[in-house]
């Protein structure tokens, strides 16, 4: 067997023997988070269909309008993730998950607002982390689940309009 093999297998191994799992946190904390400097307006959205309008739904950040004459309009986009390294994992599977390893998330809330003919794109990055460890696994009925913790952190997020 090549050596890449044997160290597949035990990495695979020792991923396997530690039994971790990870949860999402907000990395912002209460002091940080921006207070939004826009007005909170009613929007119809387009496209509630879309999997990210339960987070603008439970972010509170606009009224959200089933009538579809709204003056306002509102189309969800595609969250823009970036990768970030996983090295750090690396410490989690040599110790058998017992040093907790925290891994940012870097992720772009995207939606296009469309009002008297005007559409302007915006955008919100959302500041949250996934913690990885075998202690997780005791977290893990009391943690929020990861649409709540994007909602969070869209609510305190500062929308910002990109150059497109």
């Amino acid at each position: 067997m090549r050596l890449a093999n044997k160290i597949a297998v035990l990495v695979v191994a020792m991923q396997w023997l530690s039994a971790c799992t990870s949860n999402v946190y907000l990395a912002t904390t209460p002091e940080d988070a921006y207070p939004g400097a826009h007005s909170k307006i009613m929007v119809h959205v387009t496209n509630a269909d879309h999997p990210d309008y339960i987070v603008l739904k439970r972010s509170h950040i606009y009224e959200l309008s089933d009538d579809d004459t709204s003056q306002t309009k509102l189309t969800l986009h595609a969250p823009d993730t970036y990768p970030t390294c996983g090295n750090g994992i690396f410490g989690t599977l040599f110790t058998l998950g017992l040093i907790p390893i925290h891994t940012p998330i870097r992720e772009d809330f995207t939606y296009t607002l469309e009002e008297n003919e005007n559409s302007t794109r915006y955008r919100h990055s959302l500041n949250m982390y996934e913690a990885t460890s075998i202690w997780e696994w005791l977290y893990k009925p009391f943690a929020e689940t990861e649409t709540d913790v994007r909602a969070n952190a869209l609510a305190v997020s500062n929308r910002e309009s990109p150059r497109f």
